[in-house]
């Protein structure tokens, strides 16, 4: 059976979700840096694809806020590829 369950990005203008597969294996993280399930954050409108780029590369919000801030990489068009790649649309 295929899951074909898709979780919400939140406040991008190209893409509006991935497939849920991509972020189950990181169901305890998002847990402990959201304190809320999964469904609870899909409820709430998902993840914001900084916060999806921190869960899947296993980096901090922090670390990622500053690579975008103040380095050139990765820009918005570099997180919309991540995704893309991992099956967003």
């Amino acid at each position: 059976m295929t899951d074909d369950r898709r979780f919400p990005i939140l406040d991008d203008m190209e893409l509006t979700s991935i497939p849920w597969s991509v972020v189950e294996p990181f169901r305890t993280s998002c847990k402990y840096v959201h304190e809320q399930t999964l469904e609870r954050l899909a409820e709430r409108g998902g993840l914001s694809l900084m916060e999806l780029y921190a869960h899947l590369t296993a980096k901090s919000f922090k670390d990622v806020l500053f690579i975008v801030t103040r380095k050139p990489q990765p820009d918005i068009s570099t997180l919309r590829a991540f995704a893309r790649a991992r099956g967003a649309t």
